[in-house]
């Protein structure tokens, strides 16, 4: 006896929704900034700090309080997540006016002259993140600063690259200024570099973060989604075997 072969809708709508949900889930990076100028008690930075974490399901801090006073290129470790990394920044630097927590911070000495190309200090890491954040002391005291983080998954390539602009400071903030920089993206990463407009004198990082967002709802929908239509397609395949074979 001959079947004919008749098509269901059920994959096809199931395939429709899970596409709408994959467009839906793509959404631009969220940034998170705090500024507190001058340093005082960090309540604005703190609670830019306190919501970037909360947006995210697991994270590993380096707070650099294990290394020694001008240890050059310091060996980046993000604790429980077993995320290592490495910096083109200059070298630890002990002072509790410019650490965010303890006293020991990375310095980025940048460029000599005013007019000197900015050093666009990079952090690349053992693995692909989809979030990160640090403080970052004594930015724009001397002239304005535009600072930006230019998000690369080397993996992947050029392709995979993407500036994020995060906000301007000074000129004439004060020297002992502290900000926090945040940013969470539904496309991984593996290197971040801050972009500095004016990299003239000084800046420090402390207490990086590194770890992931929590998935949103639509992309989770989109994985049961895509569960359900593969496994609603092997169980279908399995039934017309079952019937030929019984014909």
């Amino acid at each position: 006896m001959h079947h004919s072969a008749r098509i269901s809708p059920l994959p096809i709508l199931l395939l429709i929704a899970v596409w709408s949900a994959s467009s839906g889930a793509l959404a631009a990076p969220v940034t998170y900034f705090g500024h507190d100028d001058p340093r005082g008690t960090m309540v604005n930075a703190s609670q830019a700090r306190d919501a970037f974490q909360a947006a995210l399901s697991s994270f590993g801090v380096e707070t650099f309080e294990s290394y020694a006073a001008f240890s050059v290129d310091p060996k980046l470790n993000f604790g429980a997540t077993g995320i290592t990394g490495t910096s083109d920044a200059s070298f630890i630097v002990s002072s509790a006016t410019y650490a965010a927590g303890g006293t020991k911070s990375l310095l980025d000495a940048g460029p000599t002259t005013q007019g000197g190309t900015p050093f666009n200090d990079y952090f690349l890491l053992s693995q692909p993140v989809t979030a990160f954040g640090l403080f970052i002391a004594n930015v724009g005291d001397a002239f304005e600063n535009s600072i930006s983080l230019l998000l690369e998954n080397t993996l992947i390539g050029p392709t995979a690259t993407r500036t994020v602009m995060v906000a301007t400071l000074g000129p004439g903030t004060a020297q002992n200024n502290i900000l926090f920089v945040g940013v969470t993206d539904t496309d991984s990463f593996n290197k971040v570099s801050v972009l500095e407009s004016t990299d003239y004198d000084g800046t420090m990082y402390d207490n990086i973060t590194v770890g992931f967002v929590v998935p949103e709802p639509s992309s989770l929908v989109l994985a049961t989604l895509g569960a359900s239509c593969a496994g609603w397609i092997v169980t279908r395949r399995r039934v017309r075997n079952s019937a030929n074979l019984a014909s």
